[in-house]
Formats: C-alpha cells, structure tokens, sequence
C-alpha cells in the first residue's frame, strides 16, 4: 500500500468523518461543511476511495479545476481533466484546436473507465458531446494487413472534420503523400503514419513530429474521427451513468449526490481547516 492510500486509510477511520462517508450513496444528498479549498483534493480523494466508482468532480470555474485536477493527481494519478467548450468566440474566429482535442480524448478516456475520476467544472455539463454509443462509433480501427484504400481513409478524415494539409503539426489534421497517410488523431500525443501497399495497410508506426522520424511501429492503432462526425449531441449532464458520484465542489448544485462547502454548520466535528502557517501544497489541512 502506497503512502497516500495509508493516508486516506487513516483519515477514513477518523469516527465523525466515517459516519459522513458512510452516508454517500445512502441518503440522497451528504454535504460536507467546514471545507478549506486545500481540503478539497484530499477529500475528493477519500470520496473517490469510499465509492470505487466513478466520480464527478465539479470545481465552480475553470481555474479552481485547474487546481483541484493538479492537487488530485497527488491522490488519484489517472483523474482526467475535462475543460469547458469554447464559447463566446468573436466572429471568424477559429476554436482551439488543442482544448478540443483535449476534450475528445478525455470523453474517450472517460466512456472507457468503470470507475476513477473526471474533474471538471459545474458549467460544463451543459455542453454537447457525444453520447456512449456515439464515442463508440468514431473510433477508427487500424491494423496492418487491413484492407482500406488510402482515398477511403482520406475521405473518412476529411468528413468528420480532419484538416488536410502538406505536413502534420496538430491533432486534428492529416497529410496525404501517394501511398502514405499521416494522421494526428485527436487522443494521440504522437501523429501515426499509415503506409500503404496498393489498398493494404502495409505498415503502422508513430512518429516524431519534428524529426519525421519513426519512434514507434505498432501492429494496431485507433483514430478518433472527432465529434462533428457525431449526429445527435447530447449535455454532459445526461452522460452520467447510475451509480456514478456526482461531487459538486461549491455546493451549489442541490441535485449532486455530495456538496463541499466552507460554510460552517453548528456544532459538525468534521471541519476541514485551513493550518494557517504558510504555503503547503498536498496535504496542507488539519482533520479534527
């Protein structure tokens, strides 16, 4: 057993906060008062560990889940960081590719997972993304041997919205060379180069951006076909599986399963205080 999980092992058997962890999931709504920000990470995590589920983390703006997803890295290493959608943009302005990228690969990640953590923000869970069944659908398998003409693999990335152009620097473009099609998938860190022989992928390797040099053949790969390849969007918010914890942060949204506040409540003996001698960074609470 790892430091951290002795840590989270001692702090659940702490009688008050026990009691309080044993009620998530029992009742309909348990709120924890008293909650230092610094706490919120170690709590969450203790959340996590009682649910063994999945959890949804809702921090209340984008910049308080920053800082709770780096703070639970210490506790949860996998937790996956879901950014807001772009809105609001001015006119002919072009999205970020990169936070839509990052987006789909975490909503990847997350439709694979049985259990673990999502942090994101309250706000986020009216934003459209695809559903279950659609994350399913734009997966592209890839494998050698695999007959698929070069043109129909180009025409598939061109319609769900891969940008063509001479030589790959993005997630989201592709290039096309005779035989060899370049890809940057939108959940890979790494482009992959599909080379063909007539109408058979003939080889899979990824490669390094800037020397253009193979750094991994692979017999398989995936490729996201992104969510414009998607019909039928749906909010986030309709995207939580039964079962799954729903932890709201600023205990604002009366319909999640767990609230965290700073509010005090009279006589609670589990506060989370702040311990009031300088900067900290996991762990910078005391549990009473």
């Amino acid at each position: 057993m790892s430091l951290a999980e002795d840590l989270l092992a001692l702090a659940a058997k702490a009688r008050p906060l026990a009691a309080r962890l044993r009620a998530v999931g029992r009742e309909p709504r348990v709120v924890f008062p008293n909650v230092h920000p610094n706490a919120h990470a170690f709590l969450s995590a203790l959340l996590t560990r009682q649910t063994r589920g999945r959890v949804w983390l809702l921090a209340a703006d984008p910049r308080g889940q920053e800082r709770l997803h780096n703070e639970i890295l210490q506790w949860q290493p996998e937790a996956l960081f879901l950014p807001e959608a772009e809105i609001g943009l001015a006119e002919n302005a072009i999205p970020d590719p990169e936070i839509a990228a990052d987006r789909l690969q975490a909503l990847d990640q997350w439709d694979r997972l049985k259990s673990g953590v999502l942090v994101t923000t309250a706000a986020a869970l009216n934003d459209n993304v695809p559903p279950p069944a659609g994350m399913r659908a734009i997966r592209l398998e890839l494998s050698v041997g695999q007959t698929l003409p070069p043109e129909e693999l180009a025409r598939k990335l061109d319609g769900a919205g891969y940008e063509r152009v001479a030589q790959v620097a993005l997630r989201g473009q592709f290039a096309v060379r005779g035989g060899i099609v370049d890809l940057f998938s939108w959940h890979h860190t790494l482009p992959l180069r599909v080379e063909f022989f007539g109408d058979e992928i003939e080889s899979l390797r990824h490669f390094d951006l800037d020397a253009q040099t193979s750094v991994q053949p692979v017999e398989q790969a995936e490729a996201l076909l992104g969510e414009s390849a998607v019909a039928g969007e749906v909010p986030l918010r309709e995207t939580i599986r039964k079962g799954g914890l729903v932890v709201d942060l600023d205990a604002g949204g009366e319909w999640a399963a767990v609230g965290i506040t700073a509010e005090p409540e009279e006589d609670d003996p589990t506060p989370f205080l702040h311990h009031g001698v300088g900067g900290f960074e996991a762990g910078d609470l005391v549990v009473e």
